[in-house]
């Protein structure tokens, strides 16, 4: 149910905050968080079992389906829909986005739908601090967010 929850408030934000003129280009970020989110799960959650996934609904690799489609997928447009153009501002913004993703990971922990086996907070902390630097450096990069 946790995952259901979290789909639909991820949506619902989503659906207020997204400039659905752009949401062609920004999407691909969204797909790009999908997958890396997908990639970890499947690696440390299946094949390393340092964490496990319980009651994912629809399981995929090790993931669950509302998890890539809400959180993943939501978080990766809105940083690419909203990347500053300022490098400071650039910086607290992979912060924030984070620090509310790390804390959502925590909720679902503590709520037991997650279960840490041979996993740590930090591990996780390092993964979402590395997957906000991609997903940043791919919305300069790749979908040329300076240039707009």
């Amino acid at each position: 149910m946790e995952w259901i929850l979290l789909f639909f408030l991820n949506w619902i934000i989503f659906l207020f905050l997204v400039d659905w003129k752009k949401f062609t280009t920004n999407m691909f970020a969204g797909f790009l968080a999908m997958g890396m989110a997908l990639i970890t799960d499947y690696y440390n959650g299946m094949i390393r079992q340092r964490y496990m996934i319980h009651d994912a609904m629809i399981n995929i690799f090790g993931s669950s389906l509302f998890f890539l489609l809400g959180p993943c997928f939501v978080i990766g447009t809105l940083i690419a829909q909203y990347y500053p153009k300022k490098r400071w501002m650039a910086v607290l913004n992979a912060l924030v986005i984070t620090g509310l993703y790390s804390l959502t990971e925590l909720i679902l922990v503590e709520r037991g739908v997650v279960e840490y086996k041979n996993w740590y907070y930090f591990d996780s902390l390092l993964v979402n601090v590395g997957a906000m630097i991609i997903i940043s450096w791919f919305s300069v990069t790749i979908l040329n967010k300076w240039r707009c």
